[in-house]
């Protein structure tokens, strides 16, 4: 028995088939796990999903996208979600996202300027940021980095960007050729009247909005030339010539951002009317890391050291600690030879010894142990040293302007790599303004911090709005934000959420989560909840309603989760507006101006806010705040790199908004101070304008239903403001034209750089046990995949029966794949899996000519040493039309072959094969290739399930195979699912009977049980015969235990039938 239930010491029922041992979940269900890629929806979370248009709110729809590289579908899973919920309400979905991130490459930012921004006299100029733009790239396999003339060193995995600085020329309409032979081509200079800087400017005007020829160089040497117009109705509009990501488009240069809103504007209000010809070039910062990973700062004396601290690395701040305190700051040990021989206390001498000495900020601490001469153990630190020099983090070198250059280590605690800052203290990069920094894994977006209604002094709101205050602090209070449930770059375009009907007197207020694309004029609210409060314990509670991203209270929106500061103060709060959001700090670069240095200070883009009451709109039509009255710049809200959403990262917001007007009159006041959360405020800020004063000339503000008499806010419909998420990103590689989830990438047979500095293409996983990672994992795609299937690993939490992983096949991803088996025969146990069989090769078109033949298929499953009943494949892929998209694809029978099982779980039992006429169909065009009788058999006999086309009854699921080599009956799926089927059945039957007295009694109730169970399977087909002995010795009761052994002789299906004809002359007696 000891067998069966292993190392289990919890009651509970433990079962064995032969070499099958599971402990089975659910009963007479079918339901199915996916794991894969989507277009959106929560990653690594596995979402019950009940119908389609649930499966679309969550995840978005189908799309008939590839990969370049593979020609491989990216999105197989939504196509079998489809299929599969047309026959069954229980699927999982879980979706797949990157944990590596990217290196960005180095930023081209453009600017654009007015009069009143141009100081010819200081050669100074202040540049509004209008566009970003990133070099296009390329991984390859192996590159050469020349070391001189006659050495060469190769790299492994090397991205290689298009380009690495651009210029802009005057505007060249048409397509200009370009002759290598001939580069340099400095003929496009701007032919301007004025001299000095304005010479460095072209002009723009509200018909093009700003028109110039971007030439990309890569070591000085021309690699493209783009003309280019800002004008979205032009037809060589920047996006259309460039394209917006980096796999959409053949050109050097991509479009990161573009903020043509704020653009249109101010050139049409005349505040903006040239584009300065040199954009500043902003390049990555080169982080090397001088040693493996540290676990915290030093914190502990020598003292306080215990043998658990023996091995550990620190690094040492001194700002950490009470500088006063002298005597008692950590101290290191080294053994140092001494010149005269040293007295000790007993009479001795020695000639050397052990001395304390001061620790110094930045360097890198190891705990050792030794034995001092009395024998005893001293555990001490020690200078961790490389070539018999301490380690040490640095200070940004800046000397080569190019590419600035940090030392720098990974703290484990903090999760985060430091450097000494210029005050000389350990200090997280991420406080460092680096834009090329992507390397990130995915993260949902985040609604700014949305404050509280002013507090402290008195408010503008009487008809004298130059009157003095009685407090010079106006405080602010931080009272929640939203989180979405959606992860990644489609988190920022999902919705908005606007807050309406402010009752401060109540302390209620509105929630409407909108779509993203609807109008304030025609809102599309998805989910409203009605007269919140922030007061804990209260049933409208804001955490209560929606729920908190913490757990605390359970998630209730399908759009967002709630991150609440509760405190006595924050219960007594309303909403009343929102801090900013961040975007990047560029400071300042030089430009050439008449062989002098003029200075360029480039200005965040920003939003313009809806800050006007219009009296010919609806009161309930109108919202403050953003708004697509003002228009909206939604690349401010696209993910900005690693260090911008670091908390500690201080500078790059746009301004907050505020429904109290009070707040922009106090910001034009000398004396007065805004504080948030006691902390003195550094954003600025826009409110309602001013001059939305009634006829009694009262200003908005927001405050007690009497302090608003009078005002604008007098009617509730008009207190109300709407804001976006931001930041959402979804962590793949862009420069990849495929996933890194093959063999290559694992951890123990990737060659490239790995957690080393700005360099490497990926890191080590330190905190895997939140992914279900364990072990030597890095960032690589094949972890991010193993960690979706991982998320099936505890049968107790996720009941299914059926599983499959879309976008992984046994050719391309076969230790994936072999994974997933794995957790299926050991960790559940209970489940079968659809596997893919390619019937190409990676890279290769539709052609039929590219295809693998039956033969290549066939051999192809015998390379990967596939040998499980757990498991069934199928070939060749069939060609499905996507109505919705009105685009062809080719996809693996998978979808159908599992919404076959649930129909025939549905309709009839789970021992009766999911192929054939009756239940075999293939919803599709045609077979990617129609296979001949003998490629048919070739598969078949290589454990291959053939899709079979017929001229009358179509395309047909043709073999009922599983991937297991022994021939017994658990080679065929209607076998495999019965015992699954039984054995969960039993279990779930049988469960009661735990701590039950164990006597002759209960094995009489056990026998009453499990007999019916199998003479009803009997008799609907699904066994011949069985046997059921039970034992019941006095050890095994001693034990606690009653073991049984259940005989089974499943129905075998039939499969070949022979027919003879016998052709007789007409005087044959059939009889004789």
């Amino acid at each position: 028995m000891s067998k069966i239930r292993g190392t289990h010491s919890s009651p509970g029922i433990y079962t064995e088939i032969n070499d099958l041992q599971y402990k089975a979940n659910s009963v007479g269900i079918t339901t199915l796990g996916l794991v894969g890629e989507t277009l959106k929806g929560p990653a690594f979370e596995p979402i019950k999903i009940s119908d389609w248009t649930s499966y679309t709110d969550y995840f978005g729809g189908t799309s008939p996208a590839k990969f370049k590289d593979t020609q491989y579908p990216q999105y197989e899973l939504p196509y079998i979600a489809q299929s599969y919920l047309k026959k069954s309400n229980q699927v999982y979905v879980c979706r797949v996202l990157g944990l590596s991130g990217y290196n960005a490459g180095p930023a081209f930012v453009i600017t654009a300027c007015g009069e009143s921004d141009v100081d010819e006299e200081s050669h100074k100029v202040k540049g509004h940021v209008i566009a970003v733009l990133r070099p296009r790239g390329k991984y390859q396999k192996y590159g050469q980095l020349n070391i001189d003339k006659c050495q060469t060193t190769s790299t492994y995995d090397e991205l290689d960007y298009a380009c690495d600085t651009i210029e802009l020329k005057e505007y060249v309409s048409g397509t200009i050729s370009f002759d290598e032979c001939k580069q340099g081509d400095d003929q496009y200079s701007f032919d301007a009247n004025n001299d000095g800087l304005v010479e460095k400017l072209f002009p723009i005007n509200s018909l093009n909005y700003g028109r110039f020829t971007i030439v990309a160089k890569k070591n000085n040497k021309e690699v493209g030339r783009y003309p280019v117009s800002l004008n979205a109705g032009a037809k060589d509009y920047i996006y259309s010539v460039l394209g917006g990501t980096a796999n959409d488009g053949n050109s050097a240069v991509f479009v990161e951002e573009l903020y043509d809103y704020k653009l249109q504007e101010s050139v049409d209000n005349g505040e903006i009317k040239w584009i300065l010809s040199e954009p500043l070039t902003v390049r990555r910062l080169a982080v090397t890391e001088v040693t493996d990973p540290v676990l915290d700062f030093v914190t502990l004396n020598q003292s306080q050291l215990t043998r658990k601290n023996v091995g550990q690395t620190f690094i040492y701040d001194k700002s950490r600690f009470d500088t006063t305190q002298v005597d008692n700051l950590p101290k290191y040990s080294v053994f140092k030879e001494k010149e005269q021989p040293t007295a000790l206390t007993d009479g001795n001498t020695v000639t050397s010894g052990w001395t304390e000495m001061s620790m110094v900020t930045g360097e890198i601490y190891v705990v050792k142990q030794r034995t001092d001469d009395s024998g005893k153990k001293v555990i001490y630190y020690a200078q961790l040293l490389k070539e018999n020099k301490p380690i040490t983090v640095s200070k940004i070198d800046n000397t080569t302007p190019t590419e600035p250059s940090v030392n720098a280590v990974y703290i484990l605690k903090y999760d985060t790599m430091v450097y000494l800052n210029n005050k000389t203290e350990v200090e997280s990069l991420s406080t460092v303004n680096d834009v090329n920094d992507y390397k990130e894994q995915f993260r949902s977006a985040m609604t700014p911090w949305i404050v509280s209604e002013l507090k402290n002094g008195c408010r503008y709101g009487v008809k004298d709005t130059q009157q003095q205050t009685e407090s010079l602090n106006l405080e602010l209070k931080k009272l929640f934000r939203f989180h979405t449930i959606t992860d990644g770059n489609d988190a920022n375009r999902e919705v908005k959420i606007s807050i309406a009907n402010i009752r401060p007197d109540d302390g209620t207020f509105d929630v409407y989560i909108r779509d993203f694309d609807d109008s304030d004029g025609n809102p599309t609210i998805l989910e409203s909840y009605k007269k919140l409060t922030m007061v804990p314990g209260d049933k409208k509670y804001i955490g209560l309603q929606i729920g908190t991203i913490d757990g605390t209270y359970e998630v209730k929106s399908k759009y967002v989760m709630v991150e609440v500061i509760e405190d006595d103060m924050t219960a007594e709060c309303v909403p009343s507006g929102f801090m900013g959001y961040p975007v990047r700090s560029y400071g300042e670069y030089t430009i050439g101006v008449d062989g002098q240095t003029g200075t360029v200070e480039c200005i965040p883009p920003s939003f313009k806010y809806n800050t006007v009451y219009d009296e010919d709109i609806k009161s309930k039509k109108q919202y403050f705040g953003l708004s697509d009255i003002t228009g909206v710049d939604v690349d401010i809200l696209t993910y900005k790199g690693k260090n911008a959403y670091s908390n500690k990262y201080k500078t790059g917001y746009t301004n907050g908004f505020h429904l109290d007007s009070t707040l922009s009159l106090a910001k034009l006041k000398t004396g007065f101070t805004i504080t948030i959360d006691g902390e003195k405020d550094v954003m600025g800020w826009d409110t309602v304008n001013v001059n939305n004063v009634t006829s009694e000339g009262r200003i908005p503000v927001i405050g007690t239903e009497s302090s608003m008499e009078g005002t604008i806010y007098e009617d509730v419909n008009l207190r109300k403001f709407t804001l976006y998420p931001y930041g959402g990103f979804d962590g793949w590689d862009i420069y990849r034209k495929s996933r890194t989830n093959t063999e290559e990438y694992k951890a123990n047979k990737y060659k490239g750089n790995v957690t080393k500095g700005s360099t490497a293409n990926f890191s080590k996983i330190y905190n895997g046990d939140t992914l279900n990672l364990s072990g030597n994992a890095i960032t690589s795609d094949y972890y991010a995949y193993l960690a979706g299937y991982k998320q099936f690993e505890n049968p107790e939490l996720y009941q299914i029966n059926l599983f499959a992983t879309p976008g992984i096949d046994y050719v391309n991803n076969g230790s994936l794949v072999n994974e997933v088996i794995s957790m299926l025969e050991e960790d559940r146990k209970d489940t079968f899996y659809v596997v893919t069989t390619p019937d190409k090769p990676s890279g290769a078109s539709d052609a039929v000519d590219e295809m693998y033949s039956s033969s290549d298929a066939s051999s192809n499953l015998d390379d990967s040493s596939i040998d499980t009943y757990y498991a069934a494949s199928y070939y060749p892929w069939v060609k499905y039309y996507d109505s919705t998209n009105n685009m062809y694809i080719n996809l693996p029978a998978t979808k159908d072959v599992l919404r076959n099982m649930a129909d025939v779980d549905n309709k009839k039992y789970p021992w009766i094969a999911p192929a054939g006429i009756e239940r075999g169909d293939v919803e599709c065009v045609k077979t990617h290739f129609f296979a001949k009788l003998e490629d048919e058999d070739n598969v078949y006999e290589n454990r291959i399930n053939p899709i079979k086309t017929f001229s009358k009854d179509g395309v047909k699921v043709w073999g009922e195979k599983t991937l297991y080599t022994g021939d017994t009956p658990m080679n065929r799926i209607n076998t495999v699912r019965l015992v699954l089927y039984l054995r969960k059945l039993i279990n779930e039957s049988c469960r009661r009977l735990i701590f039950e007295p164990n006597d002759t009694t209960l094995k009489d109730e056990f026998r009453s049980i499990v007999e019916p169970i199998l003479q009803n399977i009997k008799v609907e087909r699904g066994i011949v015969d069985f046997r059921l002995d039970i034992s019941q010795t006095a050890e095994e009761m001693d034990a606690h235990e009653m073991n049984c052994k259940l005989w089974v002789k499943p129905t075998p299906t039939l499969e070949y039938i022979g027919i003879t004809f016998m052709v007789s002359p007409l005087g044959v007696d059939f009889d004789e």
